[in-house]
């Protein structure tokens, strides 16, 4: 059900970045974000009847992400929406997460600057998932016609789901991520 609704929330993204005329990216993105306290989850043992207990303190994230950003001519103003997915060392159920967002900001010529507010689960295991807000501040800039850097500060304000064990706890994921991007 939930991978539904990110699948419908990834497309309705591209959708509306294909309605307007907007630059488009692909990003390339990287970043080590840390968990402010210890978050445990239910995964599956190497014997299907039982079960293991593991951890997170902080994951590893690489991915890609989609983003269509619109420039208004005869101002500083710019907006885009954004649609990523990374993998925790190689691994989207262990630590991997979806978002999807939007950013609201400002450009002068080839650099611009936005806020982040938006939405991301993480897959913590084959039964465990942590759904929640997602915030933060970013910069863009354009190297060459189709090619842009990126750095952003994101957080995402999680909770986990459907594990017996550990449903409830709350934690926030934070930190830099990076990224180079072909631009269309």
């Amino acid at each position: 059900m939930i991978q539904h609704k990110i699948l419908l929330s990834l497309v309705s993204v591209a959708m509306l970045a294909s309605s307007v005329n907007a630059d488009a990216y692909v990003t390339l993105t990287a970043g080590a974000l840390d968990m402010d306290k210890t978050v445990f989850a239910t995964a599956d043992g190497d014997n299907s009847n039982i079960k293991k207990i593991i951890s997170y303190n902080d994951v590893t994230l690489i991915g890609l992400e989609f983003q269509a950003i619109d420039y208004l001519e005869d101002s500083y103003f710019m907006w885009g929406v954004g649609a990523g997915a990374t993998f925790n060392e190689g691994s989207f159920l262990e630590g991997g997460t979806l978002d999807v967002d939007l950013k609201i900001g400002g450009y002068y010529n080839d650099f611009s600057a936005y806020g982040i507010v938006g939405y991301g689960i993480q897959s913590l295991s084959d039964y465990a998932v942590s759904l929640g807000s997602v915030y933060g501040v970013g910069a863009n800039y354009d190297l060459f016609e189709h090619m842009a850097i990126r750095a952003e500060y994101r957080t995402h304000a999680f909770k986990t789901e459907n594990d017996d064990l550990f449903t409830g706890q709350e934690y926030t994921l934070s930190g830099i991520t990076v990224g180079v991007s072909y631009k269309f």
